[in-house]
């Protein structure tokens, strides 16, 4: 009989300690929901603590930007007759020779600056690059300069 109540009283016990820990988790949730609620309610009070969201990037011009730039490249393009003839015309030119100047002061810095001027013009004239041209340039001057010594 004594080992029948024993069992008995254990099971009461376990079932009691085990009505105190649910009831323990119980309070406990209860404590952290109001914890948390105490805590958002700080959070949200203090200077401190408040973020002001990021401000988002505005796309809209940049969308309408492409748009429009879609637009011109789609539009068919007018050609006018004169230009056409200036295009022929200028694809026609070709740089023969240079006049040099007959002054010793013009001829002087003319001659220094004479391959930039004509790679700026054949740059204007032609697609080619501009050191291209420059390099084209100055063999074209090459021993033209005829200078006075002394």
């Amino acid at each position: 009989m004594t080992g029948v109540v024993v069992s008995i009283v254990l099971g009461v016990v376990i079932a009691g300690i085990a009505a105190l820990i649910t009831i323990n988790l119980a309070l406990n949730s209860s404590n952290r929901k109001k914890s948390k609620e105490k805590l958002q309610t700080i959070l949200g009070s203090s200077p401190y603590r408040k973020h002001e969201p990021l401000p988002k990037p505005n796309t809209e011009l940049l969308h309408r930007d492409k748009e429009q730039e879609r637009a011109q490249e789609n539009e068919v393009t007018k050609y006018n007759d004169l230009e056409i003839e200036d295009d022929k015309q200028k694809s026609e030119t070709k740089i023969v020779g240079i006049v040099e100047p007959q002054g010793f002061w013009s001829n002087f810095i003319i001659s220094q600056k004479l391959g930039y001027i004509i790679s700026r013009m054949a740059a204007q004239q032609s697609g080619n690059g501009f050191w291209v041209n420059l390099i084209k340039a100055q063999s074209m001057s090459q021993g033209k300069n005829q200078s006075r010594g002394r």
